[in-house]
């Protein structure tokens, strides 16, 4: 491997010069296959979502207007600071709340389970309000700011945690962004490094739940998980919606639907929401 020649110190130098160059190597290529492959989607929405600039306001935040392309999905918001839906002349509006279920995560503007419910109704005004890590206090905040003859609110699995809020003084300004990592650090923090705590209010967010439960102007639904079995066990009027496929999210980390998740969803709920929009619409 080495000349004759060389010296015990100059094989010594070499041999650890080259295990360096193949562990930078190694390195280099692991980062460069885990940014561009992704196999485990962490940079589709911890990396790229970091870019994206948000203003707080009143209900927790909003997204700045326009198309924000990512490197493997893209999505509009209008000038109201909601994601995009199909353009209608309808008199009654109906606004999709949530979290990033809701929201899209993940997909392009024409994939969201709610997108392609308003393809099917035209003639109603659809709004989806959705915003990603919204919970049931950001929720009900936001129904205050988007009237509405009805709301439709898809339960996610940490709509029981604290509210995303900013103080008064914050409203109107851009969001102070995390620095962005490399996407070996998110792979290592994801699976060796112990998780924070997650921050629940469930008192808080029982209260909000049976203030809307009340309500006939809004349909819910929860997604099939460790609170959804507690509300169905509470609230029979809600349905509990089984979670989508492994194969129908983003990837194996990311438990996000993807395009065919988003299909499974309007399937789940489909009958429910067409009979909710005939009541408040009289379609």
């Amino acid at each position: 491997m080495f000349p004759r020649s060389w010296t015990k110190r100059q094989r010594l130098v070499r041999g650890l010069n080259l295990v360096l160059f193949i562990m930078a190597a190694t390195i280099g290529l692991a980062e460069a296959a885990l940014y561009w492959l992704d196999p485990l989607g962490i940079t589709d929405l911890y990396l790229d979502q970091a870019r994206i600039v948000t203003i707080a306001n009143a209900e927790g935040y909003t997204l700045a207007p326009g198309q924000h392309e990512l490197r493997r999905w893209s999505f509009t918001i209008d000038e109201s600071g909601n994601r995009v839906m199909p353009v209608s002349n309808g008199d009654c509006r109906i606004v999709f709340i949530g979290d990033s279920v809701t929201f899209g995560a993940g997909v392009n503007d024409e994939e969201p389970f709610p997108y392609l419910f308003a393809l099917d109704h035209p003639d109603i005004a659809f709004v989806n309000a959705s915003k990603i890590a919204y919970n049931i206090a950001n929720v009900t905040a936001s129904m205050e700011n988007h009237p509405a003859d009805g709301y439709i609110y898809f339960i996610s699995d940490n709509d029981d945690g604290l509210p995303w809020a900013r103080p008064e003084s914050d409203w109107g300004k851009p969001r102070e962004l995390p620095a962005e990592r490399c996407a070996l650090c998110y792979h290592f923090n994801a699976f060796f490094q112990p998780r924070p705590p997650v921050v629940v209010d469930r008192d808080a967010f029982w209260d909000a739940l049976a203030g809307l439960a009340v309500r006939d102007d809004v349909l819910m639904a929860a997604m099939g998980s460790l609170l959804g079995d507690s509300i169905s066990a509470r609230y029979s009027s809600i349905p509990l919606i089984p979670r989508w496929s492994y194969d129908q999210q983003i990837s194996w980390f990311d438990g996000h639907p993807n395009a065919a998740g988003h299909v499974y969803l309007l399937s789940a709920l489909q009958d429910r929401m067409t009979d909710f929009i005939t009541k408040r619409c009289g379609e």
